[in-house]
């Protein structure tokens, strides 16, 4: 296992250590090292391995995608899930930073799971300390991400926007942060919507607006959500 995996597996289980415990929070059981051996001689390097409970459906983003997207309390319920889970990741000081509907599973009863904290990263008081490590999907990144330091909390809910308008809509709202869908959307949010043919209730378009400002300081936080 090279140095990075490593780093992410040993994140993996500090989140659970740090206190990071919730219903939506995806459980670790168990985490281990094991030998590979071959013929009763060790072969390799050793495997790292990490036992979680068991989540039926899947990712959320094969979910949606299927659905074609989520309706009325559908949508609410598991959007609602999300943001239990990151109200009580941002309240132990911990930034997720690569959050996105392929990093959530659903259990068989279509319950979501936050998982994958292998880029996850503590920071410092209530405003939190700056960050450095450029890093998550595309996708799903705000724009301060290309600069030179960021606070982890206000990209979180970046991303947490960008995966709203893909839980109703079954797509993503821009490509990334500065594009043309993404400067058309916060120009004028209903024009763009109406250019794309997208039908979406004013309420929830002011939402994801709302939490994909390109001013970090200027987003809803888990708490205004």
């Amino acid at each position: 296992m090279d140095s990075e995996t490593e780093k992410s597996f040993r994140k993996e289980i500090e989140a659970g250590q740090a206190g990071l415990v919730h219903q939506n929070i995806l459980k670790i059981m168990g985490a281990g090292r094991a030998d590979i051996l071959q013929n009763g001689v060790k072969k390799g390097d050793p495997t790292f391995y990490i036992v979680s409970e068991l989540a039926t459906n899947g990712e959320a983003y094969d979910y949606v995608e299927a659905a074609e997207g989520l309706e009325g309390r559908y949508a609410r319920q598991l959007f609602g899930q999300l943001i239990g889970a990151i109200d009580v990741i941002h309240s132990k000081g911990v930034a997720h930073r690569d959050l996105k509907l392929e990093n959530c599973f659903l259990t068989s009863e279509v319950e979501l799971k936050v998982a994958d904290f292998g880029l996850a990263q503590s920071f410092d008081g209530p405003a939190g300390q700056t960050l450095k490590t450029q890093c998550g999907t595309p996708n799903y990144m705000g724009p301060e991400l290309n600069g030179a330091s960021y606070q982890g909390p206000p990209a979180d809910v970046y991303a947490m926007g960008v995966m709203l308008f893909l839980i109703t809509q079954a797509q993503f709202p821009f490509s990334a942060a500065g594009d043309v869908h993404y400067r058309r959307l916060h120009r004028n949010p209903e024009k763009a919507m109406n250019e794309r043919k997208i039908p979406i209730e004013t309420n929830l378009l002011d939402l994801i607006v709302g939490m994909t400002k390109s001013a970090p300081g200027d987003r809803y936080t888990v708490k205004d959500i």
